[in-house]
């Protein structure tokens, strides 16, 4: 059952607020990262829906700001400490890193035109 646009204007706002005082209520504390976390995701969706042509950047920043919010908000989670870490295991590692970038890169060169004559909406 797909909702009208109409109800998802209501139901975006509600979802964000109720996911909030959940939060609060289970951690006791008032999350600042996490709230805008959820008002920029609701912007970026809200402003996805009405017309994605006109406003790709105004969704575009409002998701990095979404992305950005919710990495600072989980870094508790994310932070650990290595200790004795070999030396000789940057190499490898940065020769990892170095060829990932380079298959998504050589992916999206290669997918991206494809994708721009294809008919999504």
């Amino acid at each position: 059952m797909a909702l009208s646009l109409e109800a998802s204007f209501y139901l975006y706002p509600v979802f964000g607020v109720l996911m909030f005082l959940y939060v609060y209520k289970a951690t006791g504390q008032f999350h600042f990262p996490f709230l805008i976390t959820l008002i920029s995701g609701m912007i970026a969706e809200i402003f996805f829906l009405i017309d994605f042509d006109k406003y790709t950047y105004l969704v575009s920043i409002a998701m990095v700001f979404c992305f950005l919010s919710m990495l600072y908000a989980l870094r508790e989670v994310m932070h650990f400490e290595i200790k004795n870490f070999p030396k000789h295991l940057y190499v490898e590692i940065l020769l990892g890193v170095f060829s990932v970038t380079t298959f998504i890169s050589y992916l999206a060169y290669n997918i991206l035109p494809e994708i721009a004559d294809l008919p999504v909406f």
